[in-house]
């Protein structure tokens, strides 16, 4: 197994990048992308559709992965889901390689984290801890970067960023940050629940950038269990905006992930219709 790195820092919370786990042998390609735009505009004049290359991807994809990043980047641009190759690049690469990862867990995830918690010293668990209080989670899932089902929420399921799997696109840029999941406050769930009263809640979960990196747009991918391509136009994300449920854009859906394009940094709820 790869040696645990500290994966991110932020205002005393940190999470540890845990060792990829095995590829399954095919990566799937399959993508459903948003259909959320709701313009108008009778304009016929439109920009010619820009294009990612197979070379655009990380090498260190394997091939098949790599194939199939490419498809869905292109599939993002063609269908608008994404403004630019660089937004296009970070949600392909990261839902094809979530795809052909082993799916996400509660188990695999507690199995992984607690063993790599267990074999911290008493000063590395004193601030994972310490980093877990302050999200508001435990301390396997400070570890692993993940959020456990929520106990108030019937059929709630585990939320992940991992970093071995997921990148992003900061204003619609090239480049690449860290992703820090905290759990929203008792009372803000509640309110959020309250607000999406009647709808199927998966989870509530908020991404915090490393060292508090402001963004206007923000593209990226997460985990979410139990999700598949069937739940292509199911699945709706809102955002808390002062207090207010607003909702965001689902970029695309995949087996064990949603893409997201996000403007605001306030906790989501993740819903299936």
């Amino acid at each position: 197994m790869k040696k645990l790195l500290v994966a991110l820092t932020l205002v005393g919370t940190m999470t540890f990048s845990l060792p990829v786990m095995a590829s399954s042998p095919t990566a799937q390609s399959t993508l459903t992308t948003s259909t959320s735009s709701s313009s108008t505009s009778t304009t016929t004049t439109t920009a010619p559709v820009q294009t990612v290359s197979d070379a655009a991807i990380p090498a260190s994809l394997s091939g098949e992965t790599r194939a199939a990043a490419t498809n869905i980047a292109n599939n993002l641009l063609k269908s608008g889901a994404v403004a630019t190759p660089a937004a296009a690049i970070a949600v392909g690469t990261s839902l094809a390689q979530i795809q052909a990862a082993p799916a996400l867990t509660v188990e695999s995830k507690q199995a992984a984290a607690t063993a790599a918690y267990n074999a911290m010293t008493d000063e590395q668990k004193a601030f994972i801890q310490q980093a877990a209080a302050t999200r508001n989670i435990s301390a396997e899932e400070a570890v692993g970067n993940y959020i456990n089902p929520d106990t108030t929420i019937a059929g709630s399921v585990a939320v992940a960023w991992d970093a071995n799997l997921s990148v992003n696109s900061v204003d619609g840029k090239a480049g690449n940050v860290n992703v820090i999941l905290c759990k929203p406050a008792a009372n803000v769930v509640a309110s959020g629940l309250s607000q999406l009263s009647g709808k199927s809640v998966l989870n509530a979960v908020q991404l915090v950038l490393q060292n508090g990196v402001a963004f206007k747009t923000f593209d990226t991918a997460i985990s979410v269990q139990g999700v598949t391509a069937a739940d292509a136009g199911k699945i709706e994300v809102y955002q808390m905006v002062n207090g207010k449920l607003v909702k965001v854009k689902v970029t695309a859906v995949v087996n064990g992930a949603i893409g997201l394009h996000l403007t605001g940094n306030g906790p989501i709820f993740i819903v299936r219709k």
